[in-house]
Protein backbone atom coordinates (compact mmCIF):
# COMPACT_ATOMS: atom_id res chain seq x y z
CA UNK A 1 0.00 0.00 0.00
CA UNK A 2 2.82 2.43 0.89
CA UNK A 3 4.44 1.70 -2.49
CA UNK A 4 1.18 2.40 -4.31
CA UNK A 5 0.73 5.69 -2.43
CA UNK A 6 4.30 6.67 -3.30
CA UNK A 7 3.73 5.92 -7.01
CA UNK A 8 0.52 7.97 -7.08
CA UNK A 9 2.25 10.84 -5.25
CA UNK A 10 5.10 10.76 -7.77
CA UNK A 11 2.57 10.81 -10.58
CA UNK A 12 0.81 13.87 -9.19
CA UNK A 13 4.15 15.63 -8.92
CA UNK A 14 5.07 14.61 -12.44
CA UNK A 15 1.86 15.86 -14.00
CA UNK A 16 2.24 19.16 -12.17
CA UNK A 17 5.87 19.63 -13.25
CA UNK A 18 5.72 17.71 -16.56
CA UNK A 19 8.73 15.60 -15.59
CA UNK A 20 9.57 11.97 -16.34
CA UNK A 21 9.12 8.98 -14.07
CA UNK A 22 11.40 5.93 -14.05
CA UNK A 23 9.66 2.58 -13.76
CA UNK A 24 11.03 -0.97 -13.74
CA UNK A 25 7.77 -2.88 -14.12
CA UNK A 26 4.58 -2.42 -16.13
CA UNK A 27 2.65 -2.98 -12.91
CA UNK A 28 3.62 0.60 -12.00
CA UNK A 29 1.57 1.91 -14.92
CA UNK A 30 -1.84 0.89 -13.61
CA UNK A 31 -2.20 3.49 -10.82
CA UNK A 32 -1.63 6.23 -13.39
CA UNK A 33 -4.58 5.33 -15.62
CA UNK A 34 -8.07 6.76 -15.34
CA UNK A 35 -11.16 6.10 -17.44
CA UNK A 36 -10.34 8.51 -20.27
CA UNK A 37 -6.59 7.94 -20.56
CA UNK A 38 -4.77 7.26 -23.81
CA UNK A 39 -1.95 4.79 -23.09
CA UNK A 40 0.84 4.73 -25.67
CA UNK A 41 3.43 1.94 -25.70
CA UNK A 42 6.77 1.83 -27.45
CA UNK A 43 7.38 -1.65 -28.94
CA UNK A 44 11.03 -2.78 -28.79
CA UNK A 45 12.40 -3.33 -25.26
CA UNK A 46 9.03 -2.16 -23.96
CA UNK A 47 6.38 -4.65 -25.08
CA UNK A 48 8.56 -7.16 -26.87
CA UNK A 49 12.09 -8.34 -27.61
CA UNK A 50 13.66 -11.10 -29.76
CA UNK A 51 14.30 -14.47 -28.17
CA UNK A 52 18.05 -14.01 -28.81
CA UNK A 53 20.61 -11.20 -29.01
CA UNK A 54 20.31 -10.88 -32.79
CA UNK A 55 17.60 -8.38 -33.70
CA UNK A 56 17.39 -6.84 -30.26
CA UNK A 57 17.18 -3.06 -30.00
CA UNK A 58 20.67 -2.98 -28.47
CA UNK A 59 22.03 -5.10 -31.31
CA UNK A 60 20.52 -2.70 -33.84
CA UNK A 61 21.97 0.32 -32.06
CA UNK A 62 25.38 -1.37 -32.03
CA UNK A 63 25.17 -1.93 -35.78
CA UNK A 64 24.44 1.76 -36.32
CA UNK A 65 27.48 2.68 -34.23
CA UNK A 66 29.65 0.38 -36.34
CA UNK A 67 28.52 2.06 -39.53
CA UNK A 68 29.23 5.46 -37.98
CA UNK A 69 32.75 4.34 -37.00
CA UNK A 70 33.24 3.08 -40.56
CA UNK A 71 32.77 6.66 -41.76
CA UNK A 72 29.12 6.73 -42.84
CA UNK A 73 27.11 9.86 -42.14
CA UNK A 74 24.47 9.62 -39.44
CA UNK A 75 21.46 9.23 -41.70
CA UNK A 76 23.13 6.59 -43.87
CA UNK A 77 24.45 4.73 -40.81
CA UNK A 78 20.96 4.63 -39.36
CA UNK A 79 19.50 3.39 -42.62
CA UNK A 80 22.10 0.62 -42.87
CA UNK A 81 21.73 -0.45 -39.24
CA UNK A 82 17.94 -0.29 -39.31
CA UNK A 83 17.97 -2.22 -42.58
CA UNK A 84 19.80 -5.09 -40.85
CA UNK A 85 17.44 -4.82 -37.88
CA UNK A 86 14.45 -5.10 -40.21
CA UNK A 87 15.98 -8.07 -42.01
CA UNK A 88 16.22 -9.96 -38.71
CA UNK A 89 12.69 -9.03 -37.63
CA UNK A 90 11.26 -10.80 -40.68
CA UNK A 91 12.63 -14.08 -39.30
CA UNK A 92 12.87 -13.82 -35.54
CA UNK A 93 10.38 -14.90 -32.92
CA UNK A 94 9.71 -12.47 -30.08
CA UNK A 95 8.85 -12.69 -26.41
CA UNK A 96 7.35 -10.24 -23.95
CA UNK A 97 9.88 -8.11 -22.06
CA UNK A 98 7.70 -8.83 -19.02
CA UNK A 99 5.33 -11.80 -19.09
CA UNK A 100 2.60 -9.67 -17.56
CA UNK A 101 2.58 -6.99 -20.29
CA UNK A 102 0.26 -8.73 -22.80
CA UNK A 103 -2.18 -9.41 -19.95
CA UNK A 104 -1.98 -5.79 -18.80
CA UNK A 105 -2.73 -4.52 -22.31
CA UNK A 106 -5.68 -6.90 -22.60
CA UNK A 107 -6.95 -5.74 -19.21
CA UNK A 108 -6.82 -2.10 -20.30
CA UNK A 109 -8.59 -2.88 -23.56
CA UNK A 110 -11.25 -4.93 -21.77
CA UNK A 111 -11.94 -1.87 -19.63
CA UNK A 112 -12.30 0.36 -22.72
CA UNK A 113 -9.03 2.23 -22.17
CA UNK A 114 -7.55 3.66 -25.37
CA UNK A 115 -4.27 1.88 -26.14
CA UNK A 116 -1.91 2.30 -29.10
CA UNK A 117 1.73 1.81 -30.10
CA UNK A 118 4.40 4.33 -31.09
CA UNK A 119 7.61 3.00 -32.60
CA UNK A 120 10.67 4.16 -34.53
CA UNK A 121 10.58 0.97 -36.57
CA UNK A 122 10.83 1.47 -40.35
CA UNK A 123 7.69 1.31 -42.46
CA UNK A 124 8.96 -1.93 -44.04
CA UNK A 125 8.04 -3.59 -40.73
CA UNK A 126 4.45 -2.33 -40.65
CA UNK A 127 2.73 -5.68 -41.14
CA UNK A 128 5.48 -7.69 -39.43
CA UNK A 129 5.22 -5.60 -36.24
CA UNK A 130 1.51 -6.40 -35.96
CA UNK A 131 2.27 -10.08 -36.59
CA UNK A 132 4.95 -10.18 -33.89
CA UNK A 133 2.60 -8.55 -31.38
CA UNK A 134 -0.13 -11.00 -32.36
CA UNK A 135 2.23 -13.89 -31.56
CA UNK A 136 2.16 -12.58 -27.97
CA UNK A 137 -1.62 -12.27 -27.96
CA UNK A 138 -1.49 -8.49 -28.39
CA UNK A 139 -3.67 -6.59 -30.88
CA UNK A 140 -3.17 -2.86 -30.38
CA UNK A 141 -6.04 -2.08 -32.76
CA UNK A 142 -8.68 -3.24 -30.26
CA UNK A 143 -9.22 0.12 -28.54
CA UNK A 144 -6.82 2.30 -30.52
CA UNK A 145 -7.85 5.64 -32.02
CA UNK A 146 -9.32 5.32 -35.51
CA UNK A 147 -7.35 7.14 -38.18
CA UNK A 148 -7.31 6.48 -41.93
CA UNK A 149 -5.71 9.61 -43.38
CA UNK A 150 -2.15 10.28 -44.49
CA UNK A 151 0.17 11.52 -41.76
CA UNK A 152 2.16 14.72 -41.93
CA UNK A 153 5.84 14.13 -41.04
CA UNK A 154 9.31 15.07 -42.24
CA UNK A 155 10.04 11.45 -43.20
CA UNK A 156 7.37 8.89 -44.13
CA UNK A 157 5.32 7.51 -41.25
CA UNK A 158 2.19 5.38 -41.07
CA UNK A 159 -0.55 4.15 -38.76
CA UNK A 160 -1.57 0.49 -38.94
CA UNK A 161 -3.64 -1.61 -36.55
CA UNK A 162 -3.11 0.77 -33.66
CA UNK A 163 0.65 1.16 -34.29
CA UNK A 164 2.11 4.53 -35.25
CA UNK A 165 5.37 3.79 -37.07
CA UNK A 166 7.49 6.94 -37.43
CA UNK A 167 10.69 5.41 -38.83
CA UNK A 168 14.25 5.99 -37.60
CA UNK A 169 14.58 9.66 -38.62
CA UNK A 170 11.40 11.32 -37.33
CA UNK A 171 10.92 12.79 -33.87
CA UNK A 172 8.37 10.65 -32.02
CA UNK A 173 6.91 13.66 -30.24
CA UNK A 174 6.38 15.68 -33.40
CA UNK A 175 4.69 12.85 -35.31
CA UNK A 176 2.55 11.89 -32.32
CA UNK A 177 1.38 15.49 -31.91
CA UNK A 178 0.40 15.66 -35.58
CA UNK A 179 -1.40 12.33 -35.24
CA UNK A 180 -3.36 13.49 -32.19
CA UNK A 181 -4.30 16.72 -33.92
CA UNK A 182 -5.37 15.09 -37.18
CA UNK A 183 -7.25 12.18 -35.58
CA UNK A 184 -8.99 14.46 -33.05
CA UNK A 185 -8.29 11.99 -30.24
CA UNK A 186 -10.23 12.73 -27.07
CA UNK A 187 -8.36 11.95 -23.84
CA UNK A 188 -8.11 13.57 -20.41
CA UNK A 189 -4.54 12.33 -20.04
CA UNK A 190 -1.83 10.65 -22.08
CA UNK A 191 0.53 8.07 -20.57
CA UNK A 192 3.56 7.28 -22.73
CA UNK A 193 5.92 4.37 -21.99
CA UNK A 194 9.31 3.97 -23.71
CA UNK A 195 12.67 2.44 -22.79
CA UNK A 196 14.60 5.39 -24.27
CA UNK A 197 14.69 8.57 -22.23
CA UNK A 198 15.23 10.70 -25.35
CA UNK A 199 11.93 9.50 -26.80
CA UNK A 200 10.07 10.19 -23.57
CA UNK A 201 11.54 13.69 -23.48
CA UNK A 202 10.66 14.36 -27.12
CA UNK A 203 7.07 13.33 -26.54
CA UNK A 204 6.95 15.42 -23.36
CA UNK A 205 8.20 18.50 -25.24
CA UNK A 206 5.59 18.10 -27.96
CA UNK A 207 2.70 17.56 -25.53
CA UNK A 208 3.83 20.43 -23.31
CA UNK A 209 3.68 22.74 -26.31
CA UNK A 210 -0.01 21.94 -26.64
CA UNK A 211 -0.66 21.90 -22.87
CA UNK A 212 -1.92 18.31 -23.01
CA UNK A 213 -2.01 16.55 -19.59
CA UNK A 214 0.42 13.66 -19.70
CA UNK A 215 3.04 11.62 -17.92
CA UNK A 216 6.11 10.08 -19.52
CA UNK A 217 7.47 6.79 -18.20
CA UNK A 218 11.07 5.73 -18.86
CA UNK A 219 10.74 1.96 -18.68
CA UNK A 220 13.78 -0.01 -17.53
CA UNK A 221 12.83 -3.69 -17.43
CA UNK A 222 15.27 -4.44 -20.27
CA UNK A 223 18.13 -2.38 -18.82
CA UNK A 224 20.06 -5.39 -17.53
CA UNK A 225 20.02 -7.07 -20.95
CA UNK A 226 21.10 -3.85 -22.62
CA UNK A 227 23.97 -3.48 -20.15
CA UNK A 228 25.13 -7.08 -20.67
CA UNK A 229 24.92 -6.94 -24.48
CA UNK A 230 27.61 -9.12 -26.06
CA UNK A 231 28.45 -8.00 -29.59
CA UNK A 232 30.39 -11.22 -30.28
CA UNK A 233 27.22 -13.27 -29.76
CA UNK A 234 25.31 -11.02 -32.14
CA UNK A 235 28.07 -11.25 -34.73
CA UNK A 236 27.92 -15.05 -34.76
CA UNK A 237 24.14 -15.06 -35.00
CA UNK A 238 24.22 -12.53 -37.85
CA UNK A 239 26.82 -14.60 -39.71
CA UNK A 240 24.68 -17.74 -39.37
CA UNK A 241 21.57 -15.86 -40.50
CA UNK A 242 23.22 -14.43 -43.61
CA UNK A 243 24.76 -17.81 -44.53
CA UNK A 244 21.88 -20.16 -43.78
CA UNK A 245 18.79 -18.03 -43.22
CA UNK A 246 18.45 -19.52 -39.75
CA UNK A 247 18.16 -17.67 -36.44
CA UNK A 248 20.05 -19.50 -33.69
CA UNK A 249 19.74 -19.14 -29.92
CA UNK A 250 22.32 -17.41 -27.72
CA UNK A 251 23.28 -20.78 -26.20
CA UNK A 252 24.25 -22.07 -29.65
CA UNK A 253 26.23 -18.92 -30.41
CA UNK A 254 28.03 -19.20 -27.07
CA UNK A 255 28.98 -22.79 -27.86
CA UNK A 256 30.43 -21.71 -31.21
CA UNK A 257 32.44 -19.02 -29.39
CA UNK A 258 33.81 -21.60 -26.95
CA UNK A 259 34.88 -23.85 -29.80
CA UNK A 260 36.91 -21.03 -31.32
Amino acid sequence: MKKLIMIVSLFLAATAQTSTLEIKSMSQVLPLITANTLVIFDLDNTIMEPTQTLGSDQWGMNEIQRFLKAGLREREAKDQGVGRFAQVQMRTAVQAVEAMTPRLIHYLQKNKIQVMGLTARPLSLTLRSAQQLQSLGVDLATTAPIFNDALVSADPSTYFRGILLVGPHNNKGTVLMNFLRMSKVKADRIVFIDDKLSNVQNVETALNAQSLPHVGLRYGAADAKVASFNAAIGDIEWKILTKTGQVIRDQQAQEILRQH
